[in-house]
């Protein structure tokens, strides 16, 4: 039995569409060379497809994933707007 066993999830509490993950990356400065991107990002996918990567993880309940620097960047476009937008809505119902 978990420590809050009678609330209820954000949607069943009336909140559709409600999504939250946390997420995290690595990001080289700008006009690095794409062969330097290119391996990072390979060490990386190797790294986080490793046993002891999966291992440190899992009691966590996260899930390491790899992804490639342009999935990357569109999960960040994305998460930027989709952020932006919460802080407008949140300051437009404060007031």
């Amino acid at each position: 039995m978990g420590a809050f066993p009678d609330l209820p999830t954000v949607e069943e509490a009336g909140v559709a569409g409600y999504e939250v993950t946390t997420w995290g990356g690595l990001i080289a400065p700008a006009r690095v060379p794409a062969a330097i991107i290119a391996r990072l990002s390979k060490e990386m996918r190797t790294a986080v497809a490793s046993k002891f990567v999966k291992d440190s993880y899992a009691p966590l309940g996260a899930e390491p994933r790899a992804s490639t620097p342009e999935e990357f960047a569109t999960l960040i476009r994305k998460e930027t707007v989709k952020w932006a937008n919460v802080a407008k809505r949140t300051e437009t119902n404060a007031k």
